[in-house]
């Protein structure tokens, strides 16, 4: 029995049925425990009744079927089996790690190998405490913690990155057009820098070099902006900033004008039993147990200890003898358990594009470009804006029926629409281009820009059929009111106060 749509109409359904598209589901294949959170993994065995599968054996055959997916022998056969199944094609949001390496290695310049690449890709996912300020990807996986600093992770060809929200934010779309890009071979790559907050002060770095080594630690992103806002006006106003990390509740001092300490957490519970419920900054749970406190407890310092600690909190309870208590009361607990590491900021190399020692956030204020950046960001958003505008007449023409309902280039010309500006553009120049007085033979050797038919009008006639009912129009227009505020507002500012 079919349900009676008498009555109902069509538009009316396709409207509705397109708005359902928007909130379809989108798949996720996971392998392993590697590809779930640590709380995905929580959930699994507190629950594994409702997870657990029953499988049911039918004879000889499961036995091959095991041993075909299982067994390291049989490669060849295993390829076979899986080619000889049906594969389900979906759209996802997030790409595995190993997949991202290929895409980046074929993209651009990077010269360190797939195994370097990958620890850098995990290495800018990381978020635990004492890592990323501002992690450029979401973990979507098993990627670490500070367990281990992060060498806890899971396999690359399981594990998923998802972009993050802030790096949308961070790298502007609208400065390409006035980015210096690297080229080798004649292929562009890389950009030589990107127009951003610095990210080496916000997640830090370290390494060595040939006659050099560097330590930058890391600033919290507000006090940079700040410091940034403050140099784009004079650029001597910038304060001295104090070392950040993201999520450490213990305390950063500063000793000297080049040396911060960093101070872990040591409580006492009950007598001669101390609490650890946090480290100081570069102090991994797994290091301190297995280089302090197992250290201790060989010299007897110490007379035991209980490790509770997870991937995200720390929690070591620590039993001293009366003695050592009251010695590490007079010299103090931080320095008896060893709760204190030092930032050193006498190290902090860094080199510019030319080669060149330079303070760290002058190399950032570059007001050369503000100019530029402001008529790249009008550029950006004018043309959609008139595109918009243009497609709300086409809309009403269209629902009044002033246009074919299979509209064709010829219908556009002479009327009240603009042709795509880009297109438009590349249309000129192409109508422009006189014929080039050169043999026959040699004819084929002359390139002349190519347009294709309709290209100048393609923004129209690749408007969607949902998009083509009046209810469309006021969804339209609140788009365009957005963007031409934000035009205005762009339009009537000064390039510094763009660049802020």
């Amino acid at each position: 029995m079919y349900p009676n749509l008498e009555g109902l109409e069509v538009r009316a359904i396709m409207s509705n049925g397109f708005r359902w598209l928007d909130y379809l589901w989108s798949i996720k294949t996971f392998m392993g425990l590697g590809s779930s959170s640590s709380e995905e993994a929580a959930d699994y065995f507190a629950n594994l009744e409702e997870y657990l599968k029953a499988f049911v054996w039918k004879g000889h055959q499961d036995g091959e079927t095991i041993d075909i997916v299982f067994c390291k022998k049989n490669v060849d056969k295993r390829k076979t089996w899986i080619n000889s199944q049906p594969l389900s094609k979906g759209i996802f949001k997030e790409i595995k790690v190993h997949d991202f390496c290929g895409y980046v290695s074929e993209n651009t310049a990077y010269r360190h190998g797939e195994e370097s690449l990958i620890s850098s890709i995990i290495g800018m996912t990381l978020n635990f405490v004492g890592n990323n300020n501002v992690n450029l990807f979401c973990p979507c996986g098993i990627f670490g913690s500070r367990v281990k600093c992060g060498k806890d992770h899971g396999d690359p060809k399981y594990i998923v990155i998802e972009l993050s929200r802030l790096t949308q934010l961070l790298f502007v779309e609208a400065d390409e057009c006035i980015l210096d890009f690297e080229n080798e071979h004649g292929k562009t790559m890389q950009p030589k820098y990107f127009l951003i907050l610095p990210m080496i002060l916000m997640n830090g770095s370290g390494g060595l070099g040939t006659g050099w080594s560097s330590f930058i630690p890391k600033y919290d992103p507000l006090e940079i902006i700040e410091n940034l806002r403050n140099m784009f006006h004079d650029r001597k106003a910038y304060v001295l900033m104090k070392p950040w990390y993201k999520g450490f509740n213990g305390e950063i001092k500063k000793i000297t004008k080049e040396t911060y300490t960093t101070e872990g957490s040591a409580q006492v519970i009950e007598p001669n039993t101390v609490l650890n419920s946090k480290l100081p900054i570069k102090t991994w749970t797994d290091h301190y147990r297995d280089q302090v406190l197992q250290s201790a407890l060989s010299n007897k310092t110490i007379e035991s200890y209980k490790n509770q600690s997870d991937d995200k909190i720390v929690n070591f309870e620590v039993i001293l003898p009366a003695e050592q208590m009251e010695e590490a009361s007079r010299e103090g607990l931080h320095i008896k358990l060893k709760l204190i590491s030092n930032l050193k900021l006498t190290n902090m190399n860094l080199l510019d594009t030319d080669g060149r020692f330079l303070r760290i956030l002058l190399l950032f204020v570059l007001p050369v470009m503000n100019k530029e950046r402001q008529e790249a960001v009008l550029k950006d958003v004018r043309n959609p804006l008139l595109e918009m505008k243009k497609k709300r007449l086409f809309i009403e023409d269209y629902s009044a029926e002033k246009i074919p309902r299979i509209p064709y280039v010829e219908d556009f010309k002479g009327k009240r629409y603009n042709k795509s500006p880009d297109e438009a553009v590349l249309e000129d120049v192409t109508d422009h281009v006189e014929e080039p007085k050169v043999d026959e033979e040699k004819r084929h050797a002359t390139t002349v820009p190519e347009t294709k038919p309709g290209a100048p009008y393609n923004y129209l006639l690749s408007v969607e059929v949902n998009m083509l009912y009046p209810e469309n129009v006021k969804k339209l227009d609140v788009e365009y009111s957005t963007k031409k505020a934000y035009h205005d507002i762009i339009n009537d500012s000064t390039a510094t106060r763009v660049n802020k």
